[in-house]
């Protein structure tokens, strides 16, 4: 194909990823109230416990602080809103596709670059993890420039620039998300030389390499500490979960798209007038297949071996990148521009086809229980005094923890964030219920010293509880229990489909002793 013509198509392509993009971003944007994870990001950036962002991130949290540094700073220019929120994640991801459609282009060409982009914009397992307001899109981002960089670094060997920025770019990426430490494994795979992106490319001098890798073991030795507590919660991460089956790790897009895209690339090209554009692309396919598909084998062999809390699609997010490229170098590779074109759409559609959702549905942020949640916040901004107690099931994964660390504060208070202070602002102390009252005699006896302590300066204790599942709804018989034994009355109740919020108080002319805490 004539390069004027290759660079139109490319342009063309980019800007329709670009336009969809952020057409798909309006549904997750528009959503209204915050889903569980969302209340999760939000705790980083505001708590009632005396902490730092970096301190609930890296003691207590799933994720490093970068993403949430970035969300605490749109908050700041546009107010607390679901909109900023959600903002973080959907400006990063926007963003990434110009990045993708460079890096396309340094590998194949501006066909590949618009192909690529496109795949990205409309990828089905990106988009769901990208449509929340949580850390994937910045992830996505920083992935893109990653593996931008590394290409870049790969052509021009000896610039000391790209080494100290491939090293920058690794810091954010695992200060993003700590799974992103594939990327930067399979990446220097390559700069190692074991393969080559192209004839001309060539490995990075040594003291380049060094320099790199320990601008990233830099950033990532104050994670070491958390990293470890992720494995050590792993357990309770992964229970009653099973591994995935091996072609749900790869996807629809890989198992089935791809199928459906090359054999309509095939027919639309050989009753297309124009050429097949022919690419020498053999190097950088076979690199792509590296970055895009072995981290998948890698991850497919770990949830198989006992951690299948791993085979969340939210893990593969970054691979998205480097697997959309791959994908567009397939499709583009001997067919013709029309050819490619039409086997991208077709691709897609395949994928899509596979969901259990639509496209212009935003999956993780649709759930009814969204509005029953913060109906339950406004009601205690309204009714209550500050200063009264929320003991709250939350249904987060951590509950299955408490037993073990009910005397940490900030803990609780995490995994009691689904009553978070971005609907309820007003002071509470928020305390989170377990799962399973299998703590004993200790746990029991914090539960009684904190109604005890609570009962000296106010009447009133709201408990919070998701019902959308068994082992939540176990949580409030307990905790009524132990209510009733201090001295307290259920005064209200709202009752919702998918959650319960009950309102407490002391007895007229009752006060709760010492020996109601501990008998």
């Amino acid at each position: 194909m004539p390069k004027p013509a290759e660079s139109r198509w490319g342009i063309l392509l980019l800007a329709v990823a670009v336009l969809s993009a952020i057409a798909l971003m309006i549904p997750f944007l528009s959503a209204g109230p915050l889903t569980l994870d969302e209340h999760c990001s939000y705790w980083l950036i505001e708590s009632d416990v005396p902490s730092t962002i970096l301190e609930r991130s890296l003691t207590e949290a799933a994720i490093p602080p970068l993403s949430a540094w970035f969300q605490w700073c749109l908050i700041q220019i546009g107010g607390r809103n679901e909109l900023m929120l959600r903002l973080g994640s959907a400006i990063p991801y926007v963003l990434a596709i110009p990045v993708m459609f460079r890096l396309g282009k340094d590998l194949g060409g501006s066909m590949v670059g618009g192909i690529s982009c496109l795949i990205l914009a409309w990828h089905p397992e990106a988009m769901d993890e990208v449509r929340i307001g949580r850390c994937y899109g910045l992830m996505i981002l920083l992935s893109a420039v990653s593996f931008l960089v590394t290409v870049r670094w790969l052509k021009s060997p000896s610039r000391w620039s790209y080494a100290i920025l491939w090293g920058l770019i690794g810091g954010a990426l695992l200060w993003t998300h700590y799974l992103t430490a594939p990327v930067l494994a399979v990446q220097l795979v390559v700069l190692l030389g074991l393969f080559r992106i192209g004839s001309t490319a060539s490995r990075p001098p040594l003291m380049h390499l060094a320099a790199g890798v320990l601008i990233v073991v830099a950033f990532g030795v104050p994670l070491v500490p958390s990293v470890i507590r992720m494995a050590e919660w792993n357990s309770a991460f992964g229970f009653g979960q099973q591994p995935t089956p091996l072609w749900e790790l790869f996807g629809p897009i890989w198992v089935v798209g791809l199928v459906v895209g090359l054999v309509m690339a095939k027919l639309v090209t050989g009753r297309s007038l124009s050429k097949p554009y022919e690419v020498n692309s053999r190097h950088a396919l076979v690199v792509l297949l590296v970055w895009g598909l072995a981290p998948l084998v890698m991850m497919a062999v770990v949830t198989h071996l006992g951690m299948p809390g791993l085979n969340n699609p939210r893990y593969r997010v970054a691979f998205a990148v480097p697997g959309a490229c791959c994908l567009a170098l397939l499709l583009v590779r001997y067919h013709s521009p029309v050819g490619a074109a039409v086997g991208a759409v077709a691709l897609l559609v395949a994928a899509w086809s596979l969901e259990t959702h639509r496209v212009w549905q935003p999956g993780r942020v649709s759930g009814v229980e969204r509005f029953h949640w913060r109906e339950i916040a406004l009601t205690i901004e309204r009714d209550a005094q500050p200063g009264e107690p929320v003991f709250v099931q939350s249904g987060l994964m951590e509950g299955f923890l408490v037993p073990q660390f009910f005397n940490d504060p900030l803990f609780m208070d995490y995994v009691a964030c689904r009553v978070s202070k971005f609907y309820l602002p007003s002071f509470h102390p928020r305390y989170a219920l377990p799962f399973l009252w299998n703590g004993g005699a200790p746990l029991i006896d914090y539960y009684r010293t904190l109604i005890r302590q609570h009962g000296d300066q106010s009447r009133a204790v709201w408990v919070a509880c998701a019902t959308d599942t068994d082992l939540c709804r176990n949580s409030l018989p307990a905790m009524h229990l132990l209510l009733s034994e201090a001295g307290y009355q259920l005064v209200d109740r709202q009752t919702h489909s998918t959650a319960e919020l009950v309102r407490y108080e002391l007895r007229e002319g009752r006060k709760v002793l010492p020996s109601d805490a501990t008998r």
